[in-house]
């Protein structure tokens, strides 16, 4: 039986979040129908399926993003009406938000992230006790961040499970085999272990020096 997902994620630019699901909509059996929204048309990684904008910037500063969030709420909310997908998966705050007002039991959150660390704010850990335990499922790409929901947030433990984000071995093995630039050949003298990562507390790059 065929199936129709609904990504909501703000932009397919440079990150991780839109770079999975970048790969999920390109690897995904074709029996499974994709439709990716966004708030702001900026694309940097290829996709497969319908792609729909809500048209509205990204927000800044308290008041444009109440008014914005309120304006894309509405435009998705009629989206989610006339496709009636089978599972809607969120990334990001405060996607995850808009798809549980939206339809909370078709409502896949994606956590990529220590919430601990990157939402610690009193306004936002409220809204997450408040709202999130109505989702169907939190995906979690590690142990540490289902711990973290768990514990920190009161997310009930039946709704988490822990998917690693996809990896496409095929195309790394493929680069791992191209020369390395003249600059950088030095660097590989001794063992070397390559991290990428912004600098960030909820990346916790601390805990890997």
């Amino acid at each position: 039986m065929n199936k129709k997902i609904i990504f909501l994620i703000p932009t397919l630019s440079i990150g991780g979040g839109e770079r999975v699901v970048s790969d999920l909509s390109l690897n995904l059996p074709d029996s499974i129908e994709r439709i990716i929204v966004l708030f702001k048309n900026e694309i940097f990684y290829p996709y497969k399926g319908k792609l729909i904008s809500l048209d509205i910037p990204l927000f800044n500063g308290f008041f444009p993003k109440i008014y914005y969030f309120l304006k894309g709420f509405y435009r998705f909310k009629k989206i989610v009406s006339k496709e009636r997908p089978d599972y809607i998966i969120a990334f990001g705050f405060p996607a995850d938000l808009m798809c549980l007002l939206a339809s909370p039991k078709k409502t896949l959150v994606g956590v990529h992230s220590l919430w601990s660390k990157s939402h610690s704010g009193f306004l936002e850990k409220n809204m997450i006790k408040l709202f999130f335990n109505k989702a169907k499922m939190f995906i979690c790409v590690s142990k540490t961040t289902a711990e973290d929901l768990i514990s920190n947030f009161g997310i009930e433990k039946e709704k988490v499970k822990v998917i690693p984000n996809p990896i496409n071995i095929e195309k790394i093995q493929k680069l791992a085999g191209l020369p390395i630039g003249l600059e950088y050949q030095g660097i590989f003298k001794n063992p070397v272990i390559i991290n990428m990562g912004r600098f960030s507390e909820e990346k916790n790059q601390i805990f890997l020096i």
